[in-house]
């Protein structure tokens, strides 16, 4: 078993050790967020807990003050934000404000609303600094920029690549400028053609030449592929992500030595099982440099599809026994 996994179990038994803690569902990724953070399990495990505390008064107390205030984050996505503000060291309050902010320039603003009140965005932007106005002003144009038509739209990717970007005061016509370079590369390859779009927002995330994401998307998705285990654990999608996040196909062996390790208990459905052993394999962001928006970024994400499928497989499941029950 390697260091990092050995850290991530530890971590995970910290998080469980006490009350309140996250549910077995939502501990293994608060746990790989933790990965990032510097300090014994039990310190981060306890500051996870403080960050909790915080934010569950922060949002019951704007709850309390207006009912149209949502309570995002919720149940065990609101355990990984505070994972994540422990681990890089920010105090929840910081991540209230940047909130609030958020939604009182929206007022002000045209276009599509914020995703669940402005947690996503403001999470990016809280991690990565004290957002000024101007910053929040240059989400909200890149957001508008950045909206796909209606039957593509996610405003949760789109908040979040907006406040990355926004983060780093890219002007909307570079970031488009360079989706559409990418977008070009890709649809030219009959495979990654599928995957054309997350590649783009990937590249012009973390500012890679997308033909050598491509070059290392082939690679991954033939050693992906040839793997009996991997092969149906795991798709294209993920392929494509990890390539532009810099993964070889050297790099699937570790992580299939991870997804092996996993309780039992733990889900494959929405590969939820494959994205929680990448983070792991690369220690939640623990070589992301101090300051880069980008990597961090891309880390949040991977974070919340990771927590997201679960939370759809966990929807599905019970809709099914609650039909099979009734019918």
């Amino acid at each position: 078993m390697s260091e990092t996994l050995s850290r991530f179990f530890a971590l995970e038994e910290a998080l469980r050790a006490n009350r309140p803690r996250p549910d077995r569902t939502g501990a293994p990724f608060a746990a790989a967020a933790l990965l990032a953070g510097e300090g014994e399990p039990e310190a981060l495990a306890s500051g996870t807990r403080s960050a909790h505390a915080s934010l569950e008064a922060g949002l019951e107390a704007g709850l309390k003050a207006s009912w149209l205030v949502a309570s995002a984050p919720t149940g065990n996505l609101r355990w990984v934000y505070a994972a994540l503000l422990a681990a890089n060291g920010v105090q929840a309050e910081r991540f209230l404000d940047v909130r609030n902010r958020l939604r009182e320039q929206a007022k002000r603003e045209d276009g599509p609303g914020l995703h669940a009140g402005g947690a996503r965005a403001a999470l990016v932007l809280c991690l990565t600094g004290e957002p000024s106005s101007y910053t929040l002003r240059r989400f909200f144009e890149l957001k508008r920029s950045l909206t796909p038509p209606w039957w593509r739209r996610d405003n949760a990717v789109t908040d979040t690549f907006a406040a990355a970007h926004a983060a780093r005061d890219e002007a909307p016509e570079t970031v488009a400028r360079a989706r559409d370079l990418a977008l070009a590369v890709f649809e030219s390859d009959r495979r990654a053609k599928a995957h054309r779009r997350e590649g783009a927002r990937l590249c012009a995330l973390l500012e890679r030449d997308p033909r050598e994401v491509l070059a290392r998307f082939g690679k991954l998705e033939a050693a992906r592929r040839g793997s009996r285990y991997l092969r149906h654990r795991s798709d294209a999608a993920l392929a494509m992500q990890w390539a532009a996040q810099g993964l070889a196909a050297e790099d699937l062996s570790a992580i299939e030595a991870i997804m092996r390790e996993l309780p039992k208990h733990m889900t494959s459905a929405g590969h939820a099982r494959a994205r929680l052993a990448q983070l792991i394999h690369t220690g939640g962001g623990r070589d992301v440099p101090a300051g880069s928006v980008s990597a961090l970024s891309a880390v949040i994400a991977a974070q919340a599809a990771a927590i997201a499928a679960v939370v759809a497989s966990s929807t599905a499941a019970t809709t099914a026994a609650t039909t099979a029950a009734g019918s």
